[in-house]
């Protein structure tokens, strides 16, 4: 394994070329944005301890809430690892542009394995590892927990970003070797169904519509023992959770046995994917680089670029046509939009599955509130789209840049293309889910106008600052626009999105209280409620212009400056 670190070795050299570079503007920016980073985290950990604070005083059931929430975080986690490792490593495995030259060179199998294997991980991992950290430190704080419970949970969580990572790639070479005719876009169809399928069964194995449905229960003791979550002994989820859940409470020693079963499954499926990918991996290589030209069918360029340049103007409808047309030709990004639809379908079926038929009085309250705090999901949702389509938008040029920068298209209006072509469709995917849910949950008028109008804020502020951050730290010699959604840039521009749905949601948080009072004992709003709607919406609406106008506007300017 030591021999894999030559080939890792060019690339971690030139990150740190890369920083020897930052002249003293460069590096303010660095230490700047990761200060921001590190408050938004931080807001992260203290929010989670006070709310693993409050469930676990609930009388007689705190402990089981904090115990569940535990195992719903780790399966949602799982859930996240498995998808983001398939669908970078083909990319890394497969469809890497050093693979010409690496695999023309007298490299083993078994050292290009691990070196491709630890740089998947890395690009995969480090979003889990970010919002896993505060969760690990929140728990502990809340109990209190021994030096030795952090220790154990550093442990645990290595071996947990190994089995997925692991199996992620004999999924991907199984495939490749598998379903050689039908290239990238028909390769992905398969992984889309394969990770789907089993998303699914652990959502429905989780039950959590049980959690909230008292019905039919007998006793104290029936409730609390229908809270426990299904046990099952093939989840790395289940055997995270196990050796926690003891360990945070004081009993490290308890925990070791599971921490030892995760490190042993994790050498187990790493040494079990060495294997398979060493034995088939040329075959497989080879044939991932055959493919099929994509049709446009009814999709003309002329007649797209003549649309967008009536809404952007003739460079940036140019550009917007362009963009259009590679997203469907590059299977390995549309195909990803298949993956989003069946998550948001779990995602509204999860609210469905809200039981406030069974509860024997008025529901409408507790409807609304849900819906209003589904707001701030919905845009984290689009934030996580625009992170993964917009954010590589500008990067996506790749060597190409220089083309772009030479014709004549500003900076400005190639930023503003980006914006605008990223902002549509995450304005639909959001109103879908904002209309959605506020059926399913049956809200007042009022909560669904409300939600329609803040996916739209959402939607336009949170691409204009993936536009602008992704313009501002841009990586054209990036190989897929995976990689560089899981850069520096992509976490500064997660935790910029979650600072302005913050500030979206909390500003109009206590007009949207007042209204639902009023709703409730059906009494008009009193001039004080108009006054607070006024400047809750009103500066929503500032806040989200001002963001849409200053990220444009420094993503166009940092653009301009860069030398190419």
């Amino acid at each position: 394994m030591s021999a894999a670190s030559s080939l890792l070795y060019p690339r971690l050299r030139g990150l740190l070329n890369q920083a020897r570079r930052l002249d003293r503007r460069g590096r303010g920016k660095v230490i700047g944005a990761s200060a921001f980073v590190a408050a938004v985290w931080i807001g992260l950990y203290y929010g989670l301890q006070r709310l693993l604070g409050v469930l676990y005083r609930v009388e007689l059931l705190g402990p089981y809430l904090v115990d569940r929430l535990l195992l719903l975080l780790l399966v949602s986690f799982m859930g996240i690892l498995l998808l983001s490792n398939i669908v970078t490593s083909l990319a890394t495995y497969y469809l890497s542009a050093e693979l010409m030259l690496v695999n023309a060179a007298p490299v083993s199998r078994l050292r290009l394995f691990y070196a491709k294997f630890f740089e998947n991980l890395a690009a995969s991992s480090w979003m889990v590892v970010v919002f896993g950290v505060p969760v690990i430190l929140a728990y502990g704080t809340v109990h209190d927990s021994p030096i030795g419970f952090y220790a154990l949970a550093a442990v645990t969580w290595l071996g947990f970003l190994f089995i997925p990572a692991a199996v992620s790639v004999v999924v991907t070479t199984s495939l490749v070797n598998i379903f050689p005719a039908r290239a990238a876009r028909d390769l992905f169809i398969i992984v889309t169904a394969f990770f789907l399928g089993g998303a699914w069964i652990l959502f429905r194995m989780l039950r959590p519509e049980r959690l909230a449905n008292p019905e039919g229960f007998v006793g104290v003791a029936q409730f609390l023992g229908s809270l426990a979550v299904p046990q099952s002994s093939w989840l790395p989820s289940t055997w995270v959770g196990a050796a926690l859940t003891p360990a945070m409470r004081g009993q490290v020693t308890a925990g070791l046995p599971a921490a030892g079963f995760v490190l042993l499954w994790a050498a187990a499926f790493t040494v079990l994917a060495a294997w398979i990918t060493s034995a088939l991996y040329l075959g497989g290589w080879s044939r991932a680089q055959e493919g099929r030209p994509a049709r446009l069918h009814g999709l003309r360029g002329r007649r797209l670029q003549e649309w967008a340049s009536r809404l952007l103007g003739r460079a940036g409808g140019a550009v917007m046509a362009k963009d259009a047309k590679m997203l469907v030709r590059d299977a390995t990004q549309w195909s990803q939009l298949v993956l989003l639809l069946a998550l948001v379908a779990i995602y509204l079926f999860s609210i469905h599955a809200l039981p406030f038929e069974v509860l024997q009085f008025d529901t409408s309250t507790y409807r609304n509130a849900v819906a209003f705090l589904n707001v701030g999901m919905t845009g984290f949702v689009q934030s996580a789209v625009a992170a993964r389509f917009v954010f590589p938008s500008i990067s996506a040029e790749g060597r190409g840049i220089w083309i772009l920068r030479a014709s004549p298209t500003s900076a400005a209006e190639l930023v503003r293309a980006k914006w605008i072509a990223g902002a549509l469709p995450v304005l639909v995917f959001g109103e879908v889910l904002a209309v959605a849910s506020n059926l399913l949950l049956r809200t007042d008028p009022l909560i669904m106008g409300i939600a329609i109008l803040d996916a739209a804020l959402a939607a336009f502020a949170i691409c204009a600052l993936a536009a602008g951050i992704g313009a501002a730290m841009p990586d054209f010699k990036a190989e897929n626009a995976a990689k560089v959604a899981a850069s520096f840039g992509g976490l500064l521009f997660m935790a910029s999105a979650l600072v302005v749905l913050f500030v979206l949601v909390a500003l109009q948080a206590y007009p949207t209280w007042r209204l639902l009072m009023a709703l409730q004992y059906h009494l008009p709003p009193a001039r004080s409620v108009w006054i607070a709607g006024a400047l809750g919406y009103g500066g929503s609406l500032v806040v989200a212009a001002l963001v849409c106008l200053f990220a444009s506007k420094r993503g166009a300017l940092a653009l301009e400056e860069r030398e190419y």
